[in-house]
């Protein structure tokens, strides 16, 4: 099933089926992270719990209130298009059902620079992370966020990523400034004047 959104966009919901009427899973989720939204539901246990997707990869919906000690992580947001040479900025949000844990992040960009500390902003049990990088070079690439609370528990997602050749310098420019009238390095001219410099050239 679907929803609505403002911009006439629809999201895939995650729905099961209890006493012969849809549930909307979304609905029963314990403190999830800001943006995290289910989309499909794609197993259920005997014991009743539920692995269902997310719009941050998979999610374990257990029942009752005891969730995961872990921090839960929300979707990976980037601005796009992304350019070689031109900086992105990763937002991340997360939840934790330990209030007074405190944690750390790192983002791995997939090009080879290797997993670089990210700032944590949060407030008991609930935050965001954000980390700035510029590709050199167009190409895909997997980012991989690592959100580590102060026990040492960890929780990692990813997202495949694709850096667009970079746009040709000034296209845009060019195109307009070709079809701009020339003048002459020697000012306006009036008819009377450009009549009388041609009578003065050389007859072939």
């Amino acid at each position: 099933m679907t929803r609505a959104n403002p911009d006439g966009s629809e999201t895939e919901l995650a729905y099961r089926w209890s006493n012969f009427s849809p549930v909307n899973l979304n609905t029963r989720l314990l403190d999830a992270p800001a943006g995290l939204v289910l989309t499909q539901a794609l197993h259920i246990a005997p014991s009743g719990d539920i692995v269902a997707n997310s719009n941050a990869g998979l999610v374990l919906l257990r029942q009752g209130r005891a969730g995961t000690d872990a921090p839960v992580l929300g979707p990976v947001a980037l601005g796009e298009p992304i350019r070689p040479t031109v900086a992105t900025t990763l937002t991340q949000t997360f939840s934790d059902r330990n209030p007074r844990d405190t944690h750390s992040a790192t983002v791995d960009w997939g090009d080879g620079s290797g997993p670089q500390p990210a700032i944590v902003d949060e407030t008991r049990g609930r935050g965001s992370i954000s980390a700035t990088h510029t590709y050199a070079g167009a190409g895909d690439f997997t980012i991989v966020v690592n959100v580590t609370d102060s026990t040492g528990r960890t929780t990692s997602t990813f997202r495949l990523v694709t850096v667009e050749p970079p746009r040709p310098f000034g296209a845009a420019e060019n195109a307009a400034a070709a079809v701009q009238p020339t003048r002459s390095l020697l000012g306006p001219e009036t008819p009377a004047a450009v009549q009388a410099r041609l009578k003065g050239l050389p007859k072939k």
